[in-house]
């Protein structure tokens, strides 16, 4: 049964099913509708075999015809308050009340295209306004470039979302019934205030950040004044196993005023011995601090539980509604050794505040003002209301 914030007047309601069947998905998610009195949204996530079956949940959605816009994406896992579900057929989500939301299907042939589409959504619907708005989008369709056309869109600021996975876009049930599969799924949460987000990386540094100071293109030469091949050469003696060597990005010294730079981690695209460098996505620049990292369950745990701290100190003096929680699907059990490791630290801070997640491809959230890609990220988002 549908699991409300606050029992009886409730504003937000999560739900949870274990089956293959995609009527019954459908039916749970029509239960939570109802449980709320003037439901204006709601989001739905999928995984294991019912990746294969997000066409026919937006079809058995749309034939119920509940009058709210929906958005149904796929992962490889997902999470609601009761547990981490991974690699089995499961649904979680939230519906909550007040203002209702708008469902928007984005089309486009690549990631450019995608971003355009996105970049003219938000600036018809939010303008210099932001609002929470929440993105999913399919990685075969979908980069870092896609994010570009949002540079200095101030209505952008509140968007966070996650990349699919499967074989299958999400889709967006509009209200009166029809199902509408897209490249990225938006939906724009109207009258909800902006949430607390922070994004936690589940890496640890090998080395302190330091400012790009070569670049050639996409090519980082140098960095704190030193060969970055010879930075590299040196933290990658210190790594025992054969764990993958990634990069980290960091903000300046207290932006955001969190007790760390925020961070996003990349994958080296390549190395380049001859021109002495390392290849990045094109979202690198002269002044970025920069780092080498390796994934790690303990500063996993560590720096979730300082995003939990500052999502909540953040969202001081509102009541919590619900919380968003989109991770990297390279998180969770594989990571950890074990399962529920993440939402046991979501839980003990934030205590029966619905959840819904998913184990996602790639996560969106702030960094340096803007969204940004992130990977191996945990995405904490906390919706509250004015108290």
């Amino acid at each position: 049964m549908p699991i409300p914030s606050h029992g009886v007047g409730a504003t937000a309601a999560s739900f949870e099913v274990r089956s293959q069947s995609p009527a019954e998905v459908a039916a749970e998610v029509g239960r939570a509708v109802s449980s709320l009195g003037r439901a204006a949204g709601a989001v739905v996530f999928v995984s294991g075999s019912l990746t294969e079956q997000v066409p026919a949940i937006g079809h058995e959605l749309g034939r119920l015809a509940l009058g709210v816009p929906l958005v149904v994406a796929s992962g490889a896992g997902v999470v609601s308050e009761r547990g981490e579900l991974e690699a089995q057929a499961a649904a979680t989500g939230i519906v909550w009340s007040g203002a209702p939301a708008e469902g928007i299907a984005l089309r486009g042939a690549d990631a450019p295209e995608v971003g355009e589409a996105l970049g003219l959504a938000l600036s018809d619907r939010l303008g210099s306004r932001p609002a929470p708005a929440l993105l999913l989008a399919h990685p075969g369709t979908f980069g870092p470039e896609s994010l570009h056309p949002l540079d200095g869109l101030q209505g952008a600021r509140g968007l966070l979302g996650a990349g699919t996975v499967g074989r299958h876009p999400p889709v967006v049930v509009h209200p009166g019934g029809e199902p509408e599969p897209a490249e990225a799924a938006l939906l724009v949460l109207r009258g909800v205030p902006l949430p607390a987000v922070a994004a936690s990386p589940a890496c640890r540094l090998l080395c302190p950040l330091a400012p790009v100071t070569g670049l050639r293109g996409s090519l980082v030469t140098e960095i704190g004044g030193r060969p970055v091949l010879e930075v590299l050469g040196e933290v990658g003696q210190a790594v025992e196993d054969e764990s993958l060597v990634l990069v980290a990005l960091g903000e300046e010294p207290g932006a955001g005023g969190d007790e760390r730079p925020g961070l996003v981690i990349r994958a080296a695209r390549g190395l380049d011995p001859v021109r002495g460098g390392v290849l990045l996505d094109d979202d690198v620049r002269l002044g970025l601090r920069l780092a080498f990292a390796v994934r790690d369950s303990a500063a996993a745990r560590a720096d979730l539980e300082s995003a939990v701290r500052r999502v909540v100190r953040a969202s001081a003096g509102a009541h919590p509604r619900f919380l968003l929680y989109l991770s990297c699907g390279a998180r969770g059990a594989g990571l950890h050794g074990q399962p529920d490791v993440e939402l046991r630290i979501l839980r003990s801070k934030l205590g029966e505040v619905p959840i819904a997640g998913l184990a996602s491809s790639f996560e969106i959230a702030p960094f340096e003002g803007r969204p940004a890609l992130h990977f191996y990220a945990g995405v904490v988002a906390l919706f509250g209301a004015p108290s």
